[in-house]
C-alpha cells in the first residue's frame, strides 16, 4: 500500500534523491551518531508485547526492526517513510534479519490513513522534523493512537550543539566561502523542531498531553583509523554535500579541508564531537 507524498512532496523528492548516499552512509550514522538518541526514544515508548506500533520516518528500518523484536510475541509494527528506496531497503533488511510482525509502506504521515485509535504507540528516530505543517501531522498521528498511548521521538537540538554536523560544514565553507541561506525558524529540515518551546506548542496544538522533553547529550567518538570513514560519510549528507554539489570543481579541496579539520581535533587517538537531541514523550 502506498500513499501519495501530498503536502510534503518537496521533502519526498529531496530524500528520494539522496537515498543512495544516505544508505551508503548509514553504517556510520547508526553506530557513531544516532545510537544513544534512538535508544532513548525506544526506551521512553515503553512498548509492550502484543501491541500495535508505528515508526515514523523509518528510513532503512533499524528502529522498526528493534521495536518489532521488543513487542513479540504477537506485536506488530509498521514503518513508514516518504522515500520508496528507503522502504525497499528496509524491507530487505527486515527479511535478512528474520524478524516477524513488521511491515513497511511509503506514506506521508501528515495525511496518511493511520486508522482510528488503533495504535498502542508511535516512535520516531529523527523522522518528525520535516513536516510542512507539524501540527497537522501530529494531529493526524494522534488520531491513529489509542487514548493514553505514548508518542516517543528524538529530534536534533540547534546546530551549534551538534559539532558532528557543524565542524565539517564549517570546514567546507572555509574553502568555498558560500554560506547557505538560513532556514526560517521552524522550517522543515533537520532543525525544524530544535526549539523545545516550539515542540511543546506543536504537540499541545495537536491535542497531546503530559508532554515531557528530555535533554539528551552524547559524543560522537571516532578512532583515528576511522577518520576517513567519517569524512566519506559526512561528505555524502548534509552541509558538506551541499557545498560539494554547488562547487563540484572544488570537491577535492572541500574533502581535504574536512579531513584536515577532523585530524586536527584528534586527542589521544580519537576524534570527539558533541551531539545533542531532544527525547520527547507525550500521551495521546
Amino acid at each position: 500500500m502506498s500513499d501519495a507524498p501530498g503536502p510534503n512532496d518537496a521533502q519526498a523528492e529531496y530524500w528520494e534523491d539522496r537515498s543512495s548516499s544516505w544508505i551508503d552512509s548509514e553504517g556510520w550514522w547508526l553506530t557513531a551518531v544516532a545510537g544513544p538518541f534512538g535508544a532513548a526514544a525506544l526506551d521512553r515508548l515503553e512498548a509492550q508485547p502484543g501491541g500495535r506500533y508505528l515508526d515514523i520516518g523509518c528510513g532503512t528500518g533499524p528502529t522498526s526492526i528493534e521495536l518489532a523484536r521488543r513487542i513479540q510475541p504477537g506485536g506488530v509494527v509498521e514503518g513508514v517513510d516518504i522515500s520508496p528506496s528507503m522502504i525497499a531497503t528496509a524491507q530487505a533488511r527486515a527479511a535478512d534479519a528474520g524478524v516477524g510482525g513488521i511491515t513497511f509502506r511509503v506514506a506521508d504521515v501528515q495525511v496518511a490513513e493511520l486508522g482510528d485509535h488503533l495504535l498502542d504507540g508511535v516512535v520516531s528516530q529523527f523522522g518528525v522534523m520535516f513536516f510542512a505543517d507539524p501540527t497537522a501531522a501530529f494531529t493526524n498521528v494522534r488520531g491513529g493512537m489509542r487514548p493514553g498511548s505514548n508518542l516517543s521521538f528524538c529530534c536534533w537540538q540547534q546546530l551549534f550543539s551538534n559539532e558532528w554536523m557543524f565542524v565539517p560544514g564549517a570546514a567546507a565553507i572555509g574553502i568555498t566561502g558560500w554560506m547557505p541561506e538560513p532556514l526560517a525558524d521552524g522550517a522543515p529540515g533537520p532543525f525544524g523542531l530544535c526549539d523545545a518551546n516550539r515542540i511543546d506548542t506543536v504537540l499541545d496544538g495537536a491535542g497531546f498531553r503530559d508532554i515531557d522533553i528530555l535533554d539528551v547529550r552524547a559524543e560522537v567518538v571516532v578512532p583515528e583509523e576511522r577518520i576517513d570513514d567519517a569524512v566519506r560519510s559526512v561528505s555524502r549528507i548534509g552541509a558538506v554535500r551541499e557545498q560539494v554539489e554547488r562547487f563540484p570543481d572544488q570537491r577535492e579541496a572541500i574533502i581535504d579541508a574536512v579531513r584536515s579539520e577532523l585530524h586536527d581535533r584528534l586527542d589521544g587517538g580519537h576524534l570527539t564531537l558533541a551531539s545533542a537531541a531532544w527525547a520527547v514523550r507525550a500521551t495521546a
